[in-house]
């Protein structure tokens, strides 16, 4: 088989797959599995040493904790790492250049503070189980800043809830978690959120 057709056939095969997340997403999880774990079971490595957990703050994200902790210590994860996205500050229609920079800096780092504030209390939750936990507050597009820190820090395993915070919200962080899920380069892990509606 050449080169050019392999990679045609690696693109198909891609296609594919991403067609069945389509197609089997309304299960309660979904598990996309990426070429670091297969690496690490030819060489006979630990499967996952680094797991990262996004969230929104809200508790319908939260509904992968159990699943984390399950795996941290089922696994002998090493790290885990909470991190919350944060984006710069935008109102529609572009109304945020009407706002005098300084203020603009105060409800942004206002943001910052209390996604760092949330996250470290789930931190502490997780240390009653022995869980090497820490977390991170990531400033800029969320799906980039999730996927370079990902990359950046060796996590070999992301576990994200498919929906965040009711009404209208909910569909951003429902969007967020699919971008995630298409491109990662490491397996990700979705999570329903409970009283999810089959096919939503």
């Amino acid at each position: 088989m050449n080169g050019n057709h392999k990679r045609a056939q690696d693109r198909y095969l891609r296609r594919i797959r991403l067609e069945m997340v389509d197609a089997f997403i309304v299960g309660t999880v979904l598990f996309r599995l990426g070429y670091k774990s297969d690496s690490a079971l030819q060489k006979g490595g630990q499967m996952y040493r680094h797991i990262l957990v996004p969230l929104d703050g809200s508790e319908l994200a939260e509904c992968v904790l159990p699943h984390v902790k399950t795996i941290a210590v089922g696994c002998n994860v090493v790290k885990v790492t909470l991190v919350r996205g944060v984006a710069p500050l935008h109102i529609r229609g572009g109304m945020e250049v009407r706002i005098p920079p300084e203020e603009r800096q105060r409800l942004e780092k206002q943001s910052i503070d209390t996604a760092r504030n949330y996250l470290e209390k789930l931190v502490e939750s997780l240390k009653d189980t022995d869980i090497a936990a820490q977390s991170e507050v990531l400033y800029g597009d969320v799906v980039d800043k999730i996927l370079d820190y990902a990359n950046n820090n060796e996590a070999d395993l992301i576990v994200i809830a498919t929906h965040g915070r009711s009404g209208v919200s909910r569909w951003v962080w429902g969007s967020i978690a699919d971008r995630i899920l298409r491109a990662a380069c490491v397996p990700v892990l979705m999570i329903r959120a409970p009283g999810c509606i089959p096919g939503i």
